[in-house]
């Protein structure tokens, strides 16, 4: 008995090559009407049908038998699929410990080192230690440097011997850009939301660590039958009335069914958000992905030419058709947008609302997550006192008391330390680039001996290679 594939797995290009040369081998065996080789030569056959050596295919053949507990000498017997010989790879450590106050704590050490009396470059060796007393950060030099990556940290290479670890600067102009934004539109008056969307367990445990004055502790969500997903929109009034949606996780039923995605999403805000806001509101959101799908996306130069000519077609762009692909994407690069539209920004705009989008990994600057705090803070009190889990009709219950217990004051309050840290990182961000030249000029200097001990640090090789990582970087997180 031979290992089946599973449906829909990729044939890669060894196997293809393999398929194919059976294939003409097979063809000819047809055109002769006989096999190229007799029956009883089985390895050799196998060779030719592979297009491998023979001494290849005894190798694989004793490393089947010897795979197999049966005692028969029946390479086929077994369905074990074996493995690439000498391939070793090395698991990727889980991160699911890391959540987004954690990266405010890292950003936060990073600053601390240039902000010293006598500034040090934050090297992962340094970073490490600091950062495992502050959160507890459960990883190594490896996992470290690739959520730096993530966070949008990179090594500016400083003279020739060492790199400073800097925010990219398109991160830090992005958050330079929507707080002066904000700051503009709370001039103008404008009713500012902010929207998110939660999960809420029946089991949900505190995790300590530093955050806010607001909060003791992130919430854990622990595995749990009966879950629940929580939308809403807060301004520094209050949670905005009518905009509420709460629905059972992975469940079937309901207007709103499954999860939180793009479909889900525009509904709740075409039904419950639109129709709940003040004109000429605006509307704070982070880059999830149902947050940002593209009105009309732009086919990449892998995309089909089907795929391809519909889209100029669609923009009303002529065409030859018998243009070759690399053709039609030149047609395609000289007339795409200079800049991305996402539907649900267009849907807000068509009702006179704007779209302010937060800087990668800055939930703190979403009011919203301070709500959501407090309500899991709450749940998680109710199931403490119960003793036990709750049913999702008591979990519904709790959690809408909950959300009843969010005061205005409450929200006004949140919404003035959120405008704290705007006021902060707009500073930090101006000190921070006059420190990070002030190092680049001392440590391009190579003769200068009083910052020695500072840059010749130990895992330079490890940051030398962090763009070659760029691939192997965490996926994503909320």
């Amino acid at each position: 008995m031979t290992t089946k594939r599973k449906k829909g797995q990729t044939v890669h290009s060894e196997g293809r090559n393999i398929i194919r040369n059976i294939i003409c081998v097979c063809e000819e065996e047809k055109r002769r009407n006989s096999t190229i080789l007799e029956l009883d030569k089985a390895m050799a056959r196998v060779a030719l049908y592979g297009d491998v050596s023979e001494k290849t295919v005894r190798r694989i053949k004793k490393e089947a038998q010897e795979s197999t507990s049966s005692s028969s000498n029946e390479t086929c017997a077994m369905p074990k699929k074996l493995s690439t010989p000498g391939k070793r790879r090395k698991r990727a450590e889980s991160t699911s410990l890391m959540d987004e106050f954690n990266f405010q704590v890292i950003r936060k050490t990073i600053q601390s080192f240039y902000f010293e009396d006598k500034p040090r470059v934050p090297s992962l060796r340094k970073l490490l230690p600091v950062l495992q007393e502050n959160i507890k950060f459960p990883y190594k030099k490896e996992t470290l440097r690739k959520i730096l990556h993530k966070m949008g940290y990179q090594w500016k290479k400083c003279g020739a011997r060492t790199k400073l670890l800097i925010e990219k600067p398109e991160i830090v102009q992005w958050r330079g850009k929507y707080i002066k934004q904000i700051r503009e539109y709370r001039r103008e008056g404008r009713p500012i939301f902010y929207i998110d969307e939660t999960c809420i367990n029946n089991n949900s445990t505190f995790k300590k660590s530093r955050q806010s004055e607001f909060s003791e502790g992130v919430i854990v969500d622990t595995s749990s039958k009966n879950r629940l997903i929580l939308v809403h929109a807060v301004s520094e009034h209050g949670l905005l009335q009518g905009s509420e949606l709460l629905f059972e996780a992975n469940s079937t039923k309901g207007d709103y069914h499954g999860q939180m995605d793009s479909a889900n999403f525009k509904k709740w805000v075409s039904e419950k958000l639109i129709p709940s806001l003040p004109p000429k509101s605006v509307i704070v959101m982070d880059n999830a992905p149902y947050h940002t799908t593209l009105l009309d996306k732009v086919p990449t130069k892998y995309a089909t030419d089907t795929v391809m000519k519909n889209w100029l077609e669609a923009n009303n762009i002529p065409y030859n058709d018998k243009m070759r692909k690399f053709e039609l994407y030149e047609l395609i690069e000289a007339h795409k947008p200079p800049t991305k539209k996402y539907a649900i920004d267009e849907l807000f705009k068509s009702q006179g609302h704007d779209v302010l989008r937060l800087p990668p990994y800055m939930c703190e600057l979403n009011v919203i997550q301070l709500v959501w705090s407090q309500i899991k803070k709450e749940v998680e009190a109710s199931i403490n006192i119960s003793g036990g889990n709750f049913s999702l009709v008591k979990l519904q219950e709790v959690t809408r008391r909950s959300i009843d217990n969010v005061k205005p004051s409450e929200a006004k309050k949140y919404s003035n330390h959120v405008i704290k840290l705007e006021n902060k990182y707009w500073e930090t961000d101006t000190l921070m680039e006059d420190k990070v030249d002030e190092m680049i000029i001392r440590l391009s200097d190579e003769d200068n001996s009083e910052y020695d001990d500072d840059i010749s640090f130990d895992e330079s090789s490890e940051e030398e290679s962090a763009e070659s990582d760029i691939a192997c970087a965490l996926s994503d997180s909320d």
